[in-house]
């Protein structure tokens, strides 16, 4: 039985804080021992090869065919999973923190019905793409993107992200409004308000966790009661346990857009947000999108939590089509 909405985002919540306030000391500890500005990567030979065995896990059960594609940016190799037909409109998929591409798995086979879909690993992120320059700020997220859709010769697509992918997507669509069509946010963190104090702070220490950040608390925390499949759950664990974050000290942490930057943004955008969303408050973030974004579209789904492409995947997948083919 799921707690009730309030309820499941106090407890939700608790547990960040709790797992937070004991990481306190080893995170003061661990970042004086670290170098400034180091890179995003695996913690050794073998923690790459048994995560990538779990990626590949994932991404064999994909279930449309696919090119796995790299693409050189500024920042590094960008991994990109393609499908669909290559006539089709093109349209880019920025995953949540944790997840890589194959986080998109429940939701490609609908979108690759109409789009040409292409699902990149967020460079300084746990996947395939591998970091060789700091994404520093919102201007490297930008010119990073830029170089990615450069190369997949991709002037104008539509985007949807999800999480920190939404943010991203919500950045470039505001400093690059001339190359996007439409921008659909999926639980956009950081972007449309506050992150709860208790999530920043987990954030901020996960990465100096012996061990990384606790990948099966982190998913029960963000969806609690929802049942992840197996072997994404162990691509998500191992992720955190493996791959060792950029230095936060220098690398770029989402911030909310002002009002007069929502306000600029002239395309349209649909914002899918649940209710028992427990990283920001969802009321506040639909309240700033239909008070500051022209044309926005707003769903607010609920006993939905943050993991909204894999927990509604039906409904994220019909309105992300309703939205995108309109």
């Amino acid at each position: 039985m799921r707690l009730g909405n309030a309820k499941a985002r106090r407890v939700s919540v608790a547990a960040f804080t709790v797992t937070a306030g004991v990481g306190a000391v080893l995170q003061t500890a661990r970042m004086l021992g670290r170098p400034r500005g180091e890179l995003s990567g695996f913690r050794g030979p073998e923690a790459e090869s048994r995560y990538l065995r779990a990626y590949e896990d994932v991404l064999a059960r994909w279930p449309v065919a696919c090119q796995q594609l790299t693409v050189p940016t500024p920042f590094g190799d960008t991994h990109v999973v393609a499908s669909g037909d290559t006539k089709a409109p093109p349209l880019v998929l920025l995953h949540a923190t944790g997840t890589s591409s194959t986080g998109w798995m429940w939701n490609i086979e609908a979108l690759s019905e109409r789009y040409r879909v292409f699902a990149v690993d967020i460079i300084g992120e746990a996947g395939r793409s591998r970091q060789s320059r700091l994404l520093r700020d919102r201007q490297d997220c930008v010119q990073w993107l830029s170089s990615v859709l450069d190369e997949l010769e991709v002037p104008k697509p539509l985007l949807a992200g999800w999480s920190f992918g939404g943010w991203a997507a919500l950045a470039f669509t505001v400093d690059e409004p001339q190359r996007v069509a439409k921008t659909a946010l999926l639980a956009p963190f950081g972007s449309l308000a506050p992150y709860a104090p208790a999530v920043l702070l987990f954030l901020k220490i996960g990465p100096y966790l012996p061990m990384g950040p606790p990948g099966g608390l982190a998913l029960r925390m963000m969806s609690p009661g929802y049942r992840f499949d197996h072997d994404f759950a162990l691509q998500f664990k191992l992720g955190g346990r493996y791959f060792k974050a950029a230095d936060p000290r220098a690398s770029v942490f989402p911030q909310p857009f002002t009002d007069d930057e929502l306000r600029s943004i002239h395309v349209p955008v649909l914002l899918m947000v649940g209710d028992r969303e427990s990283t920001f408050d969802p009321y506040r973030a639909v309240a700033q999108a239909r008070r500051c974004i022209a044309q926005v579209e707003v769903e607010l789904l609920p006993g939905i939590g943050h993991m909204i492409a894999m927990e509604t995947s039906e409904v994220v997948n019909a309105t992300l089509l309703r939205f995108l083919d309109a």
